[in-house]
């Protein structure tokens, strides 16, 4: 009884820890209810009236020209087995295959107890997220069909399912995280390789629509799928075969106590390995002095401090990796790029434009973390830790945004006088992004670590912080948006009159408007000059309590 107590325990323990950590952090729960009502409701009610409508049709003896039902269920339940394993696999590979106080744990409970309540814990937290929406389809199919052992056969093949796609998916997991954790070349890189697979998924994404068909046919050629069938005995009007479900049922035993057994051996090499170092030869001394290609231009404090911003984004670049999501909007229509070529360029130019402040500056006083104590000791003044922040800025996107820019605008076919305005731009804005950037990071400082993924961490910009530049960025392109189109005046002083002013008997001229923007613009394109003098005043002041 003991024996078996300790992995419901470690569960029990793996599962208040982690909705502990998802109670705490109130922007997810944001994120979550937002997803659950934007994403699942809909998918869930439209869901229920399908499968109650499909569940009356079969049960009055309709049938369904060309449409293959229980070719359809296999390959439903094909893809939520692949869903699951998937997800298992990255929580493992981010989080889960790494324990917390591990020499505590393991020297207390044997390997396959801690296995086992992991893998407990992860059925019940997949469980909780995925089996209630589809348990509510098939009720409402049951419901329609009038097959209460619909039911039933529907809760052993979930059973069944759960069982053997969450030991696969954590094996699968593990084995990656291990050859992250002792292979030198993939420890080095696994940074970067992450990196390419976080790009390869929202890629995935974007072209979802596309793949969506291709990838639901192959999963649903999947055995596992067999247990589709399982799901739809004592269905009226479907004939599925007795002979795959009890095969998809062997087959999924079979996962599930050779997953187990594998996923254990595979647990007490990983957790005992010792992590592969780093055998290339150092010289720390030699990379120090190593000649810098502002040498002569600016002063040695401010190359001091640009050095150490960039061997801190070098040496960490997961910190730069939030700068990284607005571009994953543009993917969203990659399937359709010709609506939205002619903008491309201009688009590119402002997203480098925004990162050039939002990677290197949105934070100049939190990024400094423990070092900030000795730095302010140190000679530099507030103006060469600025410089030494916007040297770093400027010297990665001045380059990069007109390299972006530039092409993208050569291969849609702006003009030689359209592209020369872009690059003009691009460089202007980048500069100014980047004074504004530190002024507002100093404004709204952020010193504690953030958990970014898994086990992770890193100090981040204050969402006040975020929020405040991207807004004066988004204000300055709205004014020169405002100056340089007609319509667009037109259109904000016909809702601004229809809107507000309409009800005090007063109405909104076109010529208001580009007045409006015009000294708008005059007062933004100033607010870099402040933020500079603003953060350069703050770090002199800054005292440590």
């Amino acid at each position: 009884m003991v024996t078996q107590s300790k992995p419901l325990l470690v569960a029990r323990t793996e599962l208040r820890r982690s909705l502990r950590a998802f109670r705490a952090n109130r922007y997810q729960l944001l994120a979550t209810a937002a997803l659950a009502l934007v994403f699942l409701l809909p998918m869930v009610v439209f869901g229920v009236i399908g499968a109650r409508g499909a569940g009356e049709a079969l049960a009055a003896g309709e049938s369904f020209p060309g449409f293959d039902v229980v070719g359809m269920v296999r390959s439903a339940v094909a893809a939520f087995w692949v869903l699951v394993a998937f997800l298992v696999a990255s929580r493992a590979v981010g989080k889960t295959a790494t324990l917390d106080e591990s020499e505590a744990v393991l020297t207390a409970v044997p390997v396959p107890t801690v296995l086992r309540g992991l893998l407990l814990s992860e059925t019940a937290l997949i469980g909780l997220w995925l089996v209630p929406p589809v348990a509510i389809i098939v009720g409402a199919f049951a419901l329609g069909a009038s097959a209460p052992l619909v039911v039933v056969t529907a809760a052993l093949a979930g059973v069944l399912l759960m069982a053997s796609a969450v030991p696969v998916g954590y094996f699968v997991g593990l084995g990656i995280r291990h050859l992250l954790t002792i292979n030198p070349f993939l420890a080095r890189y696994k940074t970067a390789i992450g990196l390419g697979a976080f790009l390869a998924y929202f890629g995935a994404i974007a072209f979802a629509e596309s793949l969506f068909v291709d990838l639901f046919g192959w999963v649903g050629r999947l055995p596992v799928g067999w247990l589709g069938d399982l799901v739809l005995f004592g269905a009226p009007g479907v004939s599925p075969s007795p002979v795959l479900a009890g095969a998809g049922a062997a087959l999924a035993v079979s996962l599930a106590l050779g997953a187990n057994a594998a996923a254990v051996w595979l647990a007490e090499r990983h957790w005992f390995a010792d992590p592969a170092r780093d055998s290339r030869p150092t010289n720390r001394v030699a990379r120090t002095r190593r000649t810098s290609a502002f040498d002569g231009i600016v002063s040695r404090p401010t190359r001091a401090i640009a050095r150490v911003v960039w061997l801190r984004a070098r040496r960490s670049p997961i910190r730069l990796l939030y700068a990284v999501y607005p571009l994953f909007g543009l993917l969203v229509f990659a399937n359709d790029l010709s609506a939205v070529l002619s903008y491309l360029p201009v688009v590119l130019a402002l997203y480098a434009i925004w990162a050039a402040g939002a990677a290197f500056t949105l934070n100049p006083l939190g990024d400094q973390a423990g070092a900030l104590a000795a730095t302010l000791t140190t000679p530099v003044d507030g103006e060469r830790f600025v410089r030494g922040h916007l040297l770093v800025a400027t010297s990665v996107f001045v380059p990069l945004g007109l390299i972006v820019s530039l092409v993208s605008a050569l291969l849609v076919g702006y003009s030689i006088e359209r592209v020369a305005l872009l690059a003009g731009v691009s460089v202007v804005g980048t500069v100014g992004a980047t004074a504004l950037a530190v002024g507002v990071g100093s404004l709204f400082p952020r010193f504690g670590a953030v958990r970014l993924s898994g086990s992770h961490k890193a100090v981040m910009p204050s969402k006040s912080a975020f929020v405040a530049y991207s807004l004066v960025l988004g204000l300055v392109v709205a004014s020169i948006a405002l100056i340089a189109s007609e319509p667009a005046r037109t259109t904000l002083a016909l809702l601004g009159t229809g809107l507000v002013l309409d009800r005090f008997s007063l109405a909104l001229a076109p010529d208001t408007v580009l007045t409006a923007a015009v000294v708008g613009l005059i007062v933004l394109v100033s607010t870099p000059l402040l933020a500079y003098a603003y953060a350069a005043r703050s770090f002199d002041r800054f005292t440590l309590s």
